[in-house]
């Protein structure tokens, strides 16, 4: 029998992700998986330690959150991981204007938000979308979203020196990934509306995360408001503007 948050939603113990993968990302997965490339690509990217740099990227430019420290969000990461029946990640909130989430990590996962997202939406949309990210690890998106992250700057810097020539070599990796990368974001949509239970909180949300800036300002400018937050740390602690690293 399921049991209960205390929130009052219920949690899935058993749920494996194939009840909420859809076939898209399964068939665009397979297909990825045949390309020749590939399993090298991946050897390689975890022989470089390719998933540290990216740890030890995002824990220099971001604020860790838990009881002590942005308790509210840690809190809703909690109940996201209680719900799916999975470990807890490392979360984290870094500083942004464009509204985004991202999960990276094979040894340490860790999830991001981007500052601008965390002020504008309620805490049952950044619910959904904890557990939207929840769901690319339970779904086992992580090792293939940090090889993109590597892999298509690369691919676009080689096309570029050698004229146009390694762009043609790579062009259906990168397809075959650009192709993954939208259908399992519908995979985990799905996972995001069964740890929100609420069918108007995933559409809302959803609608927001589309837009990627702040449309209330009118300007990308984050407008820091830490009532609710809870504890959290002073303003001066963010790093000044960089580019986000969104994916």
């Amino acid at each position: 029998m399921a049991s209960k948050t205390e929130s009052g939603r219920t949690t899935f113990p058993y749920l494996s992700s194939d009840a909420f993968v859809s076939d898209t990302d399964k068939a665009a997965l397979q297909q990825l998986q045949k390309i020749p490339l590939l399993p090298t690509l991946v050897r390689k990217y975890n022989e470089a330690s390719g998933d540290r740099f990216w740890y030890v990227r995002n824990a220099a430019e971001s604020v860790r959150c838990g009881p002590k420290q942005f308790p509210t969000l840690y809190r809703l990461l909690k109940e996201a991981c209680s719900i799916l029946h999975i470990p807890e990640p490392e979360l984290y909130v870094r500083y942004s204007a464009t509204y985004n989430a991202y999960t990276a990590g094979m040894n340490r996962t860790f999830i991001v938000l981007q500052s601008a997202l965390v002020e504008d939406f309620t805490d049952e949309e950044i619910l959904y979308i904890i557990g939207h990210e929840v769901g690319h690890i339970k779904c086992g998106h992580v090792l293939y979203q940090s090889l993109g992250r590597m892999l298509l700057p690369l691919l676009d810097m080689l096309g570029k020196a050698t004229l146009g020539v390694g762009q043609l070599v790579g062009t259906s990796l990168v397809a075959g990934f650009f192709e993954w990368m939208r259908q399992a974001e519908y995979s985990c949509d799905r996972a995001g509306l069964l740890v929100c239970q609420d069918p108007q909180v995933a559409f809302s949300a959803t609608m927001k995360w589309a837009v990627v800036l702040p449309v209330s300002t009118g300007s990308a400018v984050w407008r820091p408001s830490w009532n609710r937050l809870d504890s959290t740390p002073k303003p001066a602690v963010w790093m000044a503007w960089q580019r986000p690293f969104s994916f």
